[in-house]
């Protein structure tokens, strides 16, 4: 049974891979052409990559996180 960490993981890493796969997507239609520098493609192919690397990152980290509270009225 999945405890509140691990669905907020599966679900983090599901919202960061389609971020992911949308700057991914921008990246092979805007940032491939000769024109650029190859440090400039990699730069640019990193960055797109960041989100992805960041959720994967959040598996192996021991921190929990922050709770959304809204009290109880008082």
């Amino acid at each position: 049974m999945a405890d509140g960490r691990d669905i907020a993981l599966v679900e983090w890493s599901r919202y960061k891979a389609l971020v992911a796969a949308r700057k991914l997507e921008r990246f092979a239609e805007e940032k491939t052409d000769f024109a650029r520098s190859l440090e400039e493609v990699k730069a640019a192919l990193a960055e797109s990559l960041a989100d992805a690397e960041e959720a994967l990152a959040a598996f192996d980290s021991e921190d929990e996180g922050r709770l959304i509270s809204f009290g109880t009225g008082s």
